[in-house]
């Protein structure tokens, strides 16, 4: 009885630490994609060109990615608890001075580039917590429904943004999000004491090993063991899709179709409500046809991305609707590809005691992809048209196909155990 007692316990505990890891990504997403949502009205206002207002995104993901690196590893040796509560805070307090800098776009590039560096303090202590703080039997339902977070935290930040810049200005884009983090950042400092003294601090030890013969393994060994070297490539991919065109559809709608800067957020923000279902999709690809195995699954996504690629080439030509539904299709398949490489897969690295450092390089890969694209999708447009920039996404998509198809045979030996590190 005792021990059923104990162990009902221990699984309420694991529930709460999870709804608060789910609490602080969710709203990490606030204080994230606000500047993304917030970009055509800081364009449309005259605010800052937009190259400039894209180099404000790109020196984020710049500084989040070469973060991830960092995070990361610390995440694998460290309390993830305190890891996530300085993330949460320093998230605060950059969305609450960021408006204040708006006289000069290099005062805002250095402020959101200093968000990006506390905001790589989250995923890697979530991940690593999911993979090794969390009851057992908890761990794959967890990985599905955190992947829920990530569209919800979206769509909130795009209908925040879109009423601030409706019924105030863009600033509140920002002051709203800060004032929401910081009841967020209560909860978790709440839950983690809470639940810390249950479950533990995930302390690791500092050195990995093979876990049947006790054997030190290098990180280089696991990437090339296990095709992470390439499918590097497709994350890489995967993240100049996903944030690249989220980043400048808000733009391309309003300047294609002629509706206000707040009508097209609120058109984006159908998208959120979509992609809800993108990691049930590819999570049910990937155990009923793919066989469990991420790379040949996300290689099919990125098949997939094509077809609503190649309808965007024709924006502008058909109803707002169909815009609005191939960028739905889209996103929702981007967000089915996010979920499989950035969390299924790294689990795997769990017992090696590297989820949190395969999480944060893999993270990484996806933000570098993000910076180069929020710049570059904006340059391209502006010098060679929307046309030209969708051309350049289908031939992406084409790379991530061979990307993760070509190294799928080798990451399905190694997921299944069948290769020896």
């Amino acid at each position: 009885m005792e021990q059923q007692k104990n162990k009902e316990k221990i699984l309420s505990a694991g529930t709460l630490i999870f709804v608060a890891c789910w609490a602080a990504y969710c709203a990490s997403y606030l204080g994230r994609i606000n500047y993304t949502a917030a970009l055509t009205a800081i364009v449309a206002d005259g605010v800052f060109s937009k190259s400039h207002a894209g180099f404000i995104g790109t020196v984020y993901f710049f500084c989040y990615g070469a973060g991830q690196i960092f995070s990361g590893i610390l995440g694998d040796r460290v309390s993830p608890y305190k890891m996530i509560g300085a993330g949460l805070a320093g998230t605060v307090c950059a969305n609450i001075i960021m408006p204040l800098c708006s006289s000069s776009y290099i005062t805002m590039s250095i402020i959101w580039g200093l968000n990006g560096i506390v905001q790589s303090m989250l995923w890697t202590p979530v991940l690593y917590i999911i993979a090794t703080v969390l009851p057992e039997e908890q761990r794959s339902r967890a990985c599905l429904h955190i992947a829920s977070s990530f569209p919800i935290g979206s769509l909130l930040s795009y209908v925040i943004s879109a009423a601030a810049i409706k019924f105030a200005s863009w600033h509140f884009a920002f002051y709203i999000p800060a004032g929401i983090i910081t009841c967020v950042l209560v909860f978790w400092c709440i839950c983690a004491k809470k639940t810390s003294k249950i479950l533990g601090k995930g302390e690791k030890p500092s050195l990995p090993v093979h876990e049947n013969t006790g054997e030190k393994i290098s990180l280089g060994k696991l990437f090339m063991i296990s095709g992470a070297s390439v499918i590097c490539v497709g994350v890489l991919v995967q993240g100049m899709l996903k944030d690249g065109v989220s980043s400048w559809v808000p733009t391309l709608i309003t300047e294609k179709y002629d509706v206000s800067a707040s009508f097209s957020l609120l058109l984006s923000a159908i998208m959120p409500i979509i992609n809800l279902s993108g990691a049930w999709i590819g999570t049910k690809l990937y155990e009923k046809v793919f066989r469990l195995n991420e790379a040949a699954t996300s290689a099919f996504g990125f098949a997939m991305t094509l077809i609503p690629l190649t309808g965007m080439v024709f924006v502008g030509k058909y109803p707002i609707a169909i815009c609005v539904i191939l960028l739905a299709l889209f996103t929702t398949i981007i967000a089915a590809m996010n979920h499989l490489l950035m969390t299924l897969i790294p689990v795997h690295f769990a017992k090696f005691g590297r989820a949190s450092t395969v999480g944060g390089i893999f993270n990484c890969c996806t933000y570098i992809g993000s910076a180069i694209s929020t710049y570059g999708f904006g340059a391209v447009s502006e010098k060679f048209g929307w046309t030209a920039t969708v051309v350049f996404w289908i031939i992406l998509g084409v790379i991530g196909v061979a990307a993760c198809a070509l190294p799928m045979r080798r990451y399905a030996r190694f997921a299944n155990g069948s290769d020896k590190a």
